[in-house]
């Protein structure tokens, strides 16, 4: 666990970089919390929903933000991140790494040793997960369906209130497929085309995911 006061500290992007990886290397040994871990319970949903996707952006926008300094800002507040010198304020974090169906997916994984990765949900009529189907599905559902996903929180936080200057981090799962330049662009091209509705609410929208080695931007 990391404490309050050394998560909400000003840091430059490499100092911030050291610091996260450092608490990276040692929960990649420590099983104590696996479960929790897995399911983004408590401390770990502020982890892997608000930590892990500033660190995955500030990987790929360091050498132009060398002088800008972030903190995370934990609480209620009306965005996530805290900005200093750069022309942006604030960073608000939405995920669509995480949602429902992840969790069903991770509770599957933890009480049986396995589940698919890539299987489509299957829902009751209240639109619970209710099984993850173990069948192989074409790329391009999978990919329309991340976009979908990406268009509904983009949507959802543009009828939000915050502060002048604020940015939105879009973290969105590139790890369990591989997205192609076709993918990326079709992605591009569905937050442009939301332009009219987050560009009064967002300076600009960043997509980037776990990975860390991608970032779409789309600027107001």
């Amino acid at each position: 666990m990391i404490p309050k006061d050394e998560i909400e500290v000003f840091r430059e992007p490499a100092e911030y970089i050291l610091w996260f990886e450092s608490y990276l290397e040692t929960i990649g040994r420590d099983r104590a919390h696996r479960e929790e871990a897995l399911q983004h319970k408590g401390f770990w949903k502020l982890f892997y929903e608000e930590l892990f996707p500033l660190y995955s952006l500030l990987k790929l926008k360091q050498m132009r933000w060398t002088e800008s300094r972030f903190r995370n800002v934990i609480g209620n507040q009306s965005f996530d991140v805290e900005i200093q010198n750069n022309r942006l304020t604030h960073l608000e974090i939405g995920t669509t790494e995480f949602d429902d169906t992840e969790v069903f997916r991770m509770r599957e994984f933890i009480d049986n040793g396995y589940v698919s990765l890539l299987g489509k949900p299957r829902r009751d009529e209240k639109n619970r997960p209710v099984a993850i189907e173990d069948e192989a599905r074409p790329h391009d559902d999978i990919v329309q369906e991340r976009i979908d996903s990406i268009a509904t929180l983009i949507e959802s936080k543009s009828n939000k209130n915050y502060p002048n200057g604020t940015g939105l981090i879009t973290y969105y799962d590139d790890f369990s497929i591989v997205f192609n330049e076709s993918d990326n662009e079709a992605i591009r091209s569905r937050v442009d085309g939301l332009r009219p509705k987050w560009e009064c609410t967002f300076d600009v929208v960043y997509l980037v995911g776990p990975r860390g080695d991608k970032l779409i931007e789309v600027e107001k």
